[in-house]
């Protein structure tokens, strides 16, 4: 299900300078400070009539303004609770471990097709780039030819070599660039491996050749114990090379 601020958010990259695009980076940059304003506030903030708000509340599928705000409130609170609550190192390391162990058999699947890889293009989200990186890196040591793709902007379909890999990391809630990317350079007789959270799974509706799913225990969609995770994966299929 795609939470109220990933539609924020898609909404206020919109091409057009629109009304509805104006008041959704209003909204995310009040969130980011923890401000929630009522609707006549938010109307005065961004020189937009309440009817306005109404219709841009439903055009995100809410019966009104104060269902929306309800909505959003909860969805940061929990989030934010999320985010700054304490997690015990050991406990966290040993789900990441476990996971990795119950996902051998995408690990073993994606390790024999980098091994003979003319190319392995890597597509990563913002919120896994560096993790990305640190695996480009790995494979580059191993003699591998691999680009890691800056899906910051658009660009035209990429032609992948038969015996190439893709491999797609799909995090965080701002990666609709890198979706549209990768769909445009899909090709579904190359080797395609997808590594994704559970609230982003339905982004992509292609066949990979494997997926492996975020969901280890201790996963609560914070970055520092996704960072772990994945550095630990990358780890482990360097290792297996």
């Amino acid at each position: 299900m795609t939470s109220v601020f990933e539609k924020i958010e898609i909404m206020s990259k919109d091409f057009e300078d629109t009304t509805f695009k104006l008041i959704a980076k209003k909204i995310l940059e009040n969130t980011k400070k923890g401000k929630f304003y009522n609707q006549e506030e938010l109307a005065s903030q961004t020189f937009v009539s309440i009817s306005t708000l109404t219709k841009f509340s439903k055009k995100l599928g809410f019966s009104g303004y104060r269902e929306f705000i309800f909505t959003i409130k909860n969805e940061w609170s929990k989030y934010d609770w999320e985010k700054s609550k304490k997690v015990d190192t050991a406990e966290v390391v040993d789900s990441i471990q476990s996971w990795i162990s119950q996902n051998e058999d995408f690990i073993n699947q994606l390790v024999e097709k980098l091994k003979t890889a003319e190319i392995i293009n890597i597509y990563s989200s913002q919120q896994s780039f560096d993790c990305s990186k640190y695996l480009a890196n790995l494979l580059i040591e191993n003699g591998k030819n691999a680009i890691l793709l800056n899906n910051e902007y658009r660009y035209k379909e990429r032609k992948t070599p038969a015996n190439g890999v893709n491999l797609v990391v799909l995090t965080g809630r701002d990666n609709d660039t890198l979706v549209d990317n990768f769909s445009k350079s899909y090709d579904p007789n190359v080797a395609n491996f997808l590594i994704v959270t559970e609230k982003q799974e339905n982004k992509i509706e292609l066949d990979f050749t494997n997926k492996l799913l975020i969901n280890f225990e201790q996963d609560n969609s914070r970055l520092d114990t996704r960072i772990v995770a994945l550095n630990l994966l990358f780890f482990t299929i360097s290792n297996k090379l």
